[in-house]
């Protein structure tokens, strides 16, 4: 669909006249005579008629003027091979196209579009070098893009490839600000184990529903799936043992569900290999905290299914 040009040439002679004569009482009050003898009248039309062919002549583009509009806005190489309305939306629609990457979220879209197909999932981080001897330290005019692909092995942990790498940066880098340090890095993983106790109605199968939690954990905690959105558990975000909770109580079948017990004590839930990620609440391990550039990987699931022994009355 062509782009409908403005009228331009919509004042005619009179109007302008009119519109002359009615300024005389604002800008000159001692100026009484408006007669068509009095020689300002004269002047007043005359400008009037001048400015009526200006506005003829604006309204009358070429098409020579067009295409030379164009090649400014398209370059004085680019060929214009289309009908000129044509020429002009694909000039028109060209401008809007966002050729830098400057925030963000600037740098997430280019990254997961390459060659417009959808191919990694990206999360930008300004002022880091996460590839420097200390990764989370203020890093002034860095940038560093932590990105994992959007197809994997089924079980297996999504990695970027140096293929994946090499074509974001290529997209990127020219798109970049001048002062601009890029660092496309894989995002890492915080491997954890989950361990609960699942307590169910006794009309359950316990191994059916056994299966049902662990994937439905599995894919809470995906890169790519989890999350509450369902668009994969967010980059840095902390985990915490009550979200966890409060996804499972959702099923259908589930009464609740608890830290498993032994001799020793209540277990936690949700641990890490890597210390120093707890997040502890009055003594208790309540989640884990992750880094700005990691996702989560379930590496150990543990799930105890106890049913009940009977019904339970609503009332």
């Amino acid at each position: 669909m062509s782009i409908p040009l403005p009228n331009l040439d919509d004042r005619r002679f009179a109007d302008l006249l009119d519109e002359g004569k009615r300024l005389i009482p604002g800008l000159a009050p001692a100026w009484t005579d408006h007669n068509p003898s009095d020689p300002g009248i004269t002047l007043i039309e005359m400008f009037a008629y001048l400015a009526e062919m200006l506005i003829y002549r604006a309204n009358r583009v070429s098409e020579a003027n067009q295409r030379a509009f164009v090649r400014l806005l398209r370059g004085p190489e680019y060929a214009l091979t289309r009908p000129i309305e044509e020429e002009i939306r694909l000039a028109v629609v060209g401008q809007r196209e966002e050729l830098r990457a400057i925030t963000g979220e600037d740098f997430e879209i280019r990254a997961g579009m390459i060659d417009g197909v959808a191919r990694a999932r990206a999360r930008a981080l300004p002022r880091l070098n996460v590839e420097a001897p200390s990764p989370y330290a203020d890093a002034p005019a860095h940038v560093s893009l932590a990105i994992v692909p959007l197809r994997s092995p089924p079980g297996q942990q999504p990695a970027a490839t140096d293929e994946l790498r090499q074509a974001v940066m290529a997209e990127l880098a020219p798109r970049c600000l001048l002062t601009t340090r890029l660092h496309v890095v894989p995002a890492r993983f915080l491997p954890i184990s989950v361990r609960i106790e699942a307590h169910v109605f006794v009309d359950q199968d316990e191994r059916a529903i056994k299966v049902l939690i662990g994937q439905r954990i599995r894919d809470y905690f995906s890169p790519l799936v989890g999350g509450a959105a369902g668009k994969g558990w967010p980059f840095g975000q902390a985990v915490y043992v009550s979200e966890l909770y409060a996804m499972l109580d959702s099923l259908d079948g589930i009464d609740y569900v608890c830290p498993v017990r032994t001799q020793s004590g209540e277990q936690p839930v949700i641990r890490s290999t890597i210390q120093g990620r707890n997040i502890n609440e009055n003594g208790h391990e309540v989640g884990l905290q992750l880094q700005p550039d990691e996702l989560l990987w379930v590496s150990r699931l543990e799930i105890s299914v106890r049913r009940e022994t009977q019904m339970v009355a609503e009332g």
